[in-house]
């Protein structure tokens, strides 16, 4: 479940680096502040935390990565930003459960 984490926030990372969220009517409602926070965690976990930096990538989500990236650079981008909220949130989640000792 850890490489699926590591896997999930590396991407994430660069759909959030290479894309704007779409705002306005239509656009992602998210609050900036838990945002701007949440990327901060992410960067912290991806780069820092003992038990996924050394997690070895297998590739494994480069197709729901590629996919989700069609998405968010269409006109239905809100409804990939939206997936991959719900996605992440699931699997985030999930591996704290998993792996608490991990995440104290």
């Amino acid at each position: 479940m850890l490489v699926v984490l590591y896997q999930f926030l590396q991407g994430a990372e660069a759909i959030f680096a290479e894309y704007d969220l779409p705002e306005g009517e239509g656009g992602v409602t998210w609050n900036n502040q838990k945002l701007e926070h949440y990327l901060n965690l992410q960067y912290r976990l991806v780069d820092e935390h003992p038990c996924l930096n050394t997690t070895e990538a297998s590739g494994v989500l480069s197709a729901y990565f590629s996919n989700v990236t069609a998405v968010v650079q269409q006109d239905s981008a809100t409804c990939g930003w939206e997936a991959l909220r719900r996605d992440l949130s699931w699997v985030l989640k999930s591996s704290v459960q998993q792996h608490r000792k991990c995440f104290k």
